[in-house]
């Protein structure tokens, strides 16, 4: 950091950067000069071979716990209420009975409060699962 500090003294005032460029042979007039730089070609790879880095768990199967996955029938559930919702509201369109839109408008609001009902309580089943 001190090193940092020290550098950009000299780079934010113009007078000690213009001497510190002219000690380079970089010269500020001169705005069109490339200046190469050498890059060493002496790169050596970093392996962690015998570092503490453990990637063992990438290759182990990903088997779950009996019991935590979730029945087809459970996760079809709000898609099946607001499906029902959408046919109720078609045939409330075509025929005119005010009735059907009232029964329409509570199964798509129970189909929309499903799709955030049915994942918690896939969830609290799977944690009650892992917990015995």
């Amino acid at each position: 950091m001190r090193n940092i500090n020290a550098a950009w003294s000299v780079l934010s005032d113009p007078g000690r950067r213009r001497s510190y460029d002219h000690q380079l042979g970089l010269a500020t007039e001169t705005s069109k000069a490339f200046v190469r730089r050498v890059t060493p070609t002496t790169f050596v790879p970093f392996y962690a071979e015998d570092e503490d880095d453990d990637d063992a768990w990438r290759y182990e199967p990903d088997i779950g716990v009996p019991g935590t996955a979730p029945s087809r029938r459970l996760l079809m559930i709000p898609l099946g209420l607001v499906a029902l919702a959408m046919a109720v509201l078609l045939a409330w369109m075509i025929l005119d009975v005010q009735a059907l839109l009232g029964v329409a408008v509570a199964v798509g609001v129970v189909g929309g409060v499903s799709f955030f009902a049915v994942p918690i309580l896939v969830m609290s089943k799977a944690a009650d699962a892992e917990r015995r």
